[in-house]
């Protein structure tokens, strides 16, 4: 081994560590319960799907070899049965060419009907034999039909490969043929006269659906999806039990001089102009090299799906005989044990986890306890209280959890007090820079409380609105005297300045963790409910809720206290201008409710 193959070895061996240790970690970070649940399952399903494994593969495997043997040997009994018949309508054909009043027809052939006798002896024959169609003789000579039973009388058939080999004084059959929109199959002998010279063909016509019967059979007692089929020794079926439309045509595209031989030839009839072909070329190679009279099975993928091929030559022709079954039309019982094996492992996995829950939640009910309860401490709930547990150990880790928790809730307290404490200091020293807000962001929360509280808000979205109102304006600490006291009209420039304060005040409560909620309400209780406020040009519903209540309270407070620009307005100008100002500038809901709370309060003080 190469410096470079060890040192590939030594990196994938770290990294298969490096994976499983990866591992380790994240399985001991499940919770109790999930570690017990998944050792109890791992304990009784493992063995369950390894029994059920073996079980369901030697049943497959069974199954599967009786199949192949009832396909080895049905196969070849098909094979047979399509060879006894080919034997038997040679045997009429070289009956009808044995027949003495044909013999001397023989010496002195002449094209049309013929004798008298020649048409009593063909017509009895074909009385004899239903299952002939029609007879016809064929001049080798001329290759053309000289006497005939149907309307072929002078075809030119020199050309057919049945009528070729049958001038070499054998019997044979064709290949089925379509001729004249009819399928059928043709059954030479040859015709010797007194000087025993063959000189015609006798040829019995059959309907090729006689010779397809049995294939139709087969695929029926096969059940749904099975078939059986005929290939010739070039690779085209000449025969299907279930599709017709595959007759002539080619497993797998054949070579064009083929093709152009076999039209030529028209072995498959005149009707047939083409060979078309499918794409298993897998099946036509298997087909094609069958070794004469032999019977195997073959697995292939044929139409999405697994099939079991039997394939048998039939005996005293090239032809094959193809059975296929796919897998899913007897493997109906393996479908059944495999349910039931399902059912078995379903059920056992059930009880299991039933059990390992039960017990699971016995042990680990005491610390999901004591875990919930930090966390909701964690997120600031310091109201918990872990419920007595009566477990020695776990029971003294609960008392100590209820004392931190009490202690930690003061220490928050406090904390959370100073900051709004300071954040109070602020506001205290902004108005005290400008006498004409004195008490406005005391006044701006009494009103939005009532406000919050006519609204139907509970008393943490009230509190949460309090604070808010109480911080509303502490982003104008950075704002300059010259701006907050200016006696006249602010420049554009200074407005700007102005329109900043909302933001800021938003920057600076944003620091505060415990106050994050009311941030939205800060930045926009100068919004305005058609959308031309400021600092976001937000609209309607948009504007958070605790921001429209601010935004009436601190527009009336505006309104009703004397600032450096102005003096103040009375009350009933500036119940007009909300009156005036709803759905435009504020929520016409908010105001309404602000309007009647103003009224209730100036009733009672009269």
């Amino acid at each position: 081994m190469g410096r470079r193959d060890r040192t590939s070895s030594l990196l994938s061996r770290k990294a298969g560590f490096c994976m499983v240790k990866r591992l380790m970690v994240q399985v001991r970070s499940l919770p109790l319960s999930v570690k017990m649940m998944v050792t109890m399952l791992t304990l009784s399903l493992v063995p369950l799907f390894v029994a059920g494994y073996f079980v369901q593969k030697t049943a497959y495997n069974l199954m599967l070899e009786n199949k192949r043997s009832d396909l080895i040997t049905h196969t070849g009994e098909v094979a047979n049965t399509l060879s006894r018949e080919i034997e038997n309508h040679l045997a009429e054909a070289a009956a009808i060419a044995g027949n003495k009043v044909v013999r001397q027809y023989a010496d002195n052939p002449a094209p049309g009907d013929g004798s008298g006798k020649m048409v009593t002896t063909v017509n009895a024959f074909l009385t004899m034999h239903a299952e002939i169609k029609s007879i016809f003789f064929v001049d080798l000579d001329s290759g053309k039909v000289i006497f005939s039973t149907s309307d072929n009388l002078g075809q030119y058939l020199g050309n057919r490969s049945f009528i070729k080999q049958t001038a070499t004084g054998v019997k044979c059959t064709s290949a089925p043929s379509r001729d004249g929109g009819k399928d059928v199959i043709y059954y030479s002998a040859p015709v010797t006269n007194s000087q025993n010279r063959v000189v015609m063909a006798a040829v019995s016509t059959v309907a090729a659906e006689s010779f397809w019967e049995p294939l139709q059979e087969d695929s029926k007692f096969r059940g749904p999806g099975s078939v059986a089929i005929i290939t010739d020794e070039y690779g085209v079926r000449i025969g299907h039990g279930s599709d017709r439309g595959m007759i002539y045509k080619a497993w797998a595209p054949l070579p064009r001089e083929t093709v152009t031989a076999l039209l030529d030839e028209q072995h498959y009839g005149a009707d047939i102009t083409e060979i078309e072909a499918t794409d298993y070329p897998e099946i036509m190679a298997i087909i094609l090299g069958a070794r004469t009279t032999q019977t195997f099975t073959s697995q292939l993928d044929m139409s999405g799906e697994t099939y079991e091929f039997g394939i048998s030559k039939i005996p005293g022709k090239q032809w094959t005989v193809m059975t296929a079954v796919p897998h899913s039309s007897f493997l109906g019982a393996l479908d059944a044990l495999r349910k039931g094996m399902m059912v078995i492992i379903i059920v056992t996995a059930l009880i299991v986890t039933g059990v390992t829950l039960i017990a699971s939640r016995f042990v680990s009910k005491p610390i999901r306890l004591l875990v919930s309860s930090a966390q909701q401490m964690a997120d600031g709930d310091f109201t918990v209280r872990v419920p007595p547990i009566y477990d020695r150990e776990l029971g003294c880790l609960s008392d100590e959890f209820n004392k931190m928790r009490a202690k930690v809730a003061e220490t928050y307290s406090e904390l959370e007090q100073g900051y709004l404490d300071m954040a109070k200091a602020l506001i205290a020293s902004l108005e005290a820079r400008d006498h004409y807000t004195a008490g406005h962001t005391e006044r701006v929360g009494q009103y939005a409380v009532t406000l919050a509280r006519k609204l139907g808000l509970d008393d943490e979205e009230t509190m949460k609105i309090k604070k808010a109102a109480d911080l509303h304006d502490i982003g104008k600490v950075g704002v300059s005297d010259s701006i907050l006291l200016k006696p006249g009209k602010l420049s554009p420039e200074e407005f700007a300045e102005i329109k900043r304060h909302p933001g800021k005040s938003g920057e600076i409560v944003r620091y505060l963790g415990f106050l994050r909620d009311i941030v939205p309400a800060i930045e926009g209780h100068h919004e305005r409910y058609d959308g031309k406020g400021y600092p976001r040009g937000l609209r309607g519903k948009n504007v958070p809720l605790g921001a429209r209540i601010l935004a009436v309270a601190d527009a009336y407070d505006a309104m009703t206290t004397k600032r450096a620009y102005r003096d103040a307005l009375s009350h009933e100008v500036a119940i007009r201008n909300l009156k005036e100002g709803a759905g435009g500038q504020w929520d016409p809901h908010i105001v309404a409710a602000f309007l009647e709370i103003i009224e209730t309060e100036r009733g009672e003080g009269q």
